[in-house]
């Protein structure tokens, strides 16, 4: 979100190379950070379920709304990017549409899969939202953004966190309790995707100490 007045100035000054990598940096970020919690929810969502709500069928619905996480990032940081270039009234129109077939969902699908309905309403709300404001991001800016294949190797790298979360939480559960074993498998899950992700090159982390390292100056002084 700080980049958005960047963004800005980028898309009416004609910086289109700045343009093009500022919007990469929000959208990589975003989708970088809220990967991470895919595996989380996927595998710990009954117990998150049963810590936090006390019911069983709340964590069965926060696991299976686990993929909608990257997704509900996206839709605002991508909405927001379209209103700093001067495309509120689309953007608006996308939630329009999204809201619209929604509530078509909740009306018409909880006779057939139930509670589910809802699910398949946020997706629209979301995933659309996500999908549309891509394609129309891509047409105003003149570099168009390489976000895709990001996305795609983000999503791909939660598959081995979820199997080895997984299999942790089966041997684990019965013999440690609900909550420590759903702290063991949170922190398993984190520390594999993040390698993961670091192998593959998705983070740069002497980016991330150097941007720690600028943090800790800037605070020492504003400490003098």
């Amino acid at each position: 979100m700080v980049l958005i007045p960047e963004i800005s100035e980028n898309y009416y000054g004609k910086k289109r190379f700045a343009l093009k990598s500022d919007v990469e940096r929000a959208l990589k970020f975003t989708t970088f950070l809220s990967c991470a919690f895919i595996p989380l929810f996927t595998v710990c969502g009954e117990e998150i379920g049963l810590i936090v709500f006390g019911s069983y069928d709340c964590g069965k619905y926060l696991t299976a709304s686990a993929f909608l996480v990257p997704f509900i990032g996206l839709s605002g940081i991508t909405t927001s990017i379209l209103n700093s270039v001067g495309c509120e009234k689309r953007a608006l129109v996308y939630c329009i549409i999204s809201g619209v077939l929604m509530l078509l969902s909740v009306w018409f699908l909880p006779k057939f899969i139930g509670i589910y309905a809802l699910l398949v309403g946020f997706s629209f709300v979301y995933v659309l939202t996500t999908i549309l404001n891509l394609m129309l991001i891509g047409k105003k800016c003149p570099e168009k953004p390489e976000f895709t294949g990001f996305f795609l190797l983000s999503a791909v790298l939660t598959l081995p966190a979820i199997s080895l979360g997984a299999i942790a939480e089966k041997l684990l559960l019965k013999s440690l309790g609900t909550f420590l074993c759903t702290a063991l498998c949170t922190a398993l899950v984190t520390a594999v995707y993040l390698v993961c992700a670091l192998g593959c090159g998705l983070a740069d982390i002497e980016f991330i100490k150097s941007e720690f390292r600028k943090k800790r100056r800037e605070k020492r002084a504003e400490g003098v």
